[in-house]
């Protein structure tokens, strides 16, 4: 039988090198292929790790079915230095998909205090799911970082937790004027008056920007 796209595209990831390497996996290519194939599938994600130790896999272990994924990762969280782009991945899958233990919540902000306020790592889990406690990292880090495009990072990633941006993968929807402008003003505030931001935002002194 003919193979899936899907299925296709996971074999040319785990066999590609240099830049065609970095572009990483689809997380959707376990939903997206045939179920005949999930078996074999699953057998290859799986050992591309624990043999070929490719820790980019490592975004398709929480939709495994046959293997415990989450249960791996928990195993192998600590097995990596902080700051480092595993540990936060690894980090951040976990919380994002059981947001039970505040442990890894906060190995993630371990991971971007630690890397000066990375952009890279910030941008990484600008996407987690919005709660009072990620709020309070965001604003935690919103407060102390001083790089420019990890900021705007930052930022995007407050207002998608506070609902002004609904999808904060939609470069449509996150560079629309009103958010470039909501952007600058919460960038341009001084450290010592981004409390007094975070105060504003609360008391809805924002919202027309919704």
């Amino acid at each position: 039988m003919q193979s899936s796209k899907a299925y296709e595209y996971l074999i040319k990831q785990l066999n590609a090198t240099g830049p065609e390497k970095r572009d990483g996996y689809n997380p959707r290519v376990l939903e997206e292929i045939y179920d005949w194939e999930r078996n074999e599938a699953e057998d290859l994600i799986w050992n591309a790790f624990y043999r070929e130790r490719d820790t980019d896999i490592l975004v398709l272990f929480p939709k495994l079915k046959k293997y415990n994924g989450i249960k791996a990762l928990k195993k192998i969280v600590n097995d990596y230095e902080i700051p480092s782009e595993t540990n936060i991945l690894i980090s951040y899958l976990l919380y994002q998909n059981t947001r039970i233990n505040n442990k890894y919540l906060k190995l993630i902000e371990m991971n971007i205090v630690k890397s000066n306020y990375n952009y890279s790592y910030i941008a990484s889990i600008s996407d987690l799911k919005p709660s009072k406690k990620v709020y309070k990292m965001l604003i935690r880090i919103y407060e102390r970082c001083t790089e420019k495009i990890a900021l705007s990072a930052t930022i995007d990633a407050i207002l998608f937790n506070k609902g002004f941006i609904k999808d904060i993968f939609d470069i449509n929807q996150v560079q629309k004027s009103e958010f470039r402008e909501l952007r600058m003003i919460f960038k341009q505030a001084p450290l010592d008056e981004r409390k007094t931001m975070i105060t504003k935002l609360e008391n809805g002194e924002f919202d027309q920007y919704k």
